[in-house]
This record gives structure tokens, sequence and C-alpha cells, in this order.
């Protein structure tokens, strides 16, 4: 005999039904959204934490949004500092330019994500407020709030 894993009922084999990805069994009618109800048959759907969710609520009530755009992040996201962004989103505040994770200094005054190292904005690199020459890559320090070169930060 075959259960619906929702209702634990026996779904005959006469009746409408289907198989999910995970091999459980459901009566179509049973094979709802853990949201808002409506029938999943047939309709791409999320499983989250055991739970089917359509993609309208998965979008709407569920998904993270981008910090930047405020919309939800579904497909391409790019994630720094337990934050969600689109990948088009995730550029320099300074020169809008895609940031490589790899080339990212921080977040500017705005908390938006900025380079410095790869930045075709001269302005916009980050120069240490002690020397003031500009910090390329490597290592660099925040000392008192301020970015401070590993030369004068062991000065």
């Amino acid at each position: 005999m075959v259960e619906c894993k929702i209702c634990q009922k026996e779904v005959k084999p006469t009746e409408a039904n289907l198989t999910d990805g995970a091999g459980d069994t459901y009566h179509s009618d049973c094979f709802v959204c853990s949201k808002c109800d409506d029938i999943l048959a047939g309709k791409q759907y999320y499983t989250i934490n055991d739970e089917k969710i359509c993609k309208d609520c998965y979008t709407n009530k569920v998904a993270e949004k981008c910090v930047i755009c405020g919309k939800p992040c579904i497909d391409s996201v790019t994630t720094y500092n337990n934050e969600k962004y689109h990948r088009e989103c995730f550029t320099c505040a300074k020169c809008n330019k895609p940031i490589d994770v790899t080339s990212l200094i921080g977040k500017n005054k705005d908390n938006k994500p900025i380079h410095a190292i790869s930045c075709d904005n001269p302005d916009a690199r980050l120069k240490c407020s002690r020397c003031n020459n500009e910090i390329g890559a490597g290592v660099y320090h925040k000392i008192n709030g301020k970015d401070v070169c590993e030369e004068c930060a062991t000065k």
C-alpha cells in the first residue's frame, strides 16, 4: 500500500497522484503550498525544511531580499557579510563596476560595497589615513575607524 505523505491515507492506483523528487507520494489535492494552499501539481515549487512552497509565495514571502535593490534574491546570488545581493547589484558604489569578491575592500558610509584595488575611480581607491598613500592588495587595518596601511600600523 502506498500512503500519501500529507494525509497518511492510501493512494489508490486509480486516484490522481504524484511523486516528488524525494520519492514521496501525494494525492494531487494534498500536494499544496504550505503558505497559501494552492495545488502544486504541474507548478514550480521550492522545498524548504520539508515544506513545499509555490514560486509566488517563495518570491514574495520567503526569499531573502537584495540589500541594494530590495527585490527577492532567487537565482544568481552573491553573499557578503551574511547579506544577499543580486550579482548585477553587487557593484562598487564608487566606480559602478562589478565586484569580484577577491577584490572587495569593505563598505562605504552608506553601507554599500566598494573595492579599491581595481577601482577605475582614483578618488575611490582606499588611502591610508596617516600617510595618504594608496592601500593596494594585502593587509590593511582599521584603527579608531580609519583605514591604515600595514606600514603605518606597525610604526
